[in-house]
């Protein structure tokens, strides 16, 4: 069972503007709410008791705000002081210091939103969420998937899979222990090459393809779920957030 989860919430969300002049992108308000606040509602609800967070920019802010809460979890706080000059993979190969090698985590990211339920499928198997690709509104790494629901491959723009449905990343992950030990090793040789400024997909594909590991696709495609990078994806994810709130308010 896996009980531990790795939130990466570093970066500094510059594309939010003013949203994220005083504070990290993953305290942005939705609706009232914290997008970290939520994450880590979804985590502790579907019973997570580990939370590792990696921040970054305005980590006194983030200090500042778990220092007022008190989640029933253990959540503990490791900061990537690079988080201006790197990528997430540096952001991943950080939260190692708090894990064990071979531990079984869930990753996520900290400017996701997500219906909190979907969690349990990521709780007793290497798995990653993909949603159907659709070039309007997504865009970053994309997949193929097998018939057997295995993933086959991701894809960095501006590739995409050439046959087959195309699918994108929602950038929530869980590894089993072989494949996060696997994991780690591949980080740090990335870390070691000085690949510091790439996505950490690029070291999940290598496991994948070097090492035989396998990640199951959850399927997003009828999830509700949204990536906040900029103001029109803030805008587009409180306007949905209240179309599903009038439409409960309806039942």
């Amino acid at each position: 069972m896996i009980t531990t989860a790795v939130i990466l919430a570093a970066g500094l969300g510059s594309r939010l503007g003013e949203h994220t002049s005083r504070k990290p992108k993953c305290l942005v308000d939705v609706e009232g709410c914290p997008l970290l606040d939520r994450s880590i509602r979804a985590l502790t609800a579907n019973g997570f008791t580990k939370i590792v967070i990696v921040g970054g920019y305005k980590a006194d802010v983030l200090e500042e705000f778990l220092g007022t809460k008190n989640y029933p979890a253990e959540i503990q706080v490791i900061y990537n002081h690079h988080y201006a000059s790197t990528n997430n993979i540096y952001s991943l190969w950080i939260a190692y210091n708090l894990l064990r090698l071979d531990e079984s985590f869930l990753l996520l990211e900290g400017d996701l939103i997500f219906d909190s339920k979907v969690l349990s499928a990521f709780k007793t198997q290497s798995a990653i969420a993909l949603d159907t690709y659709n070039p309007a509104i997504h865009s970053g790494t994309t997949a193929s998937v097998g018939l057997s629901g295995w993933l086959d491959s991701l894809y960095f723009r501006p590739e995409l899979p050439e046959t087959g449905t195309v699918y994108k990343t929602v950038n929530i992950y869980s590894f089993e222990p072989e494949f996060a030990e696997h994991l780690f090793y591949t980080l740090n040789r990335f870390i070691e090459q000085g690949r510091t400024q790439i996505y950490y997909e690029y070291a999940i594909d290598e496991v994948l393809k070097k090492y035989g590991q396998k990640l199951r696709m959850v399927d997003f495609s009828d999830v509700f779920w949204d990536e906040i990078d900029s103001e029109t994806d803030l805008r587009r994810v409180e306007e949905n957030l209240r179309l599903l709130q009038a439409v409960k308010g309806q039942n």
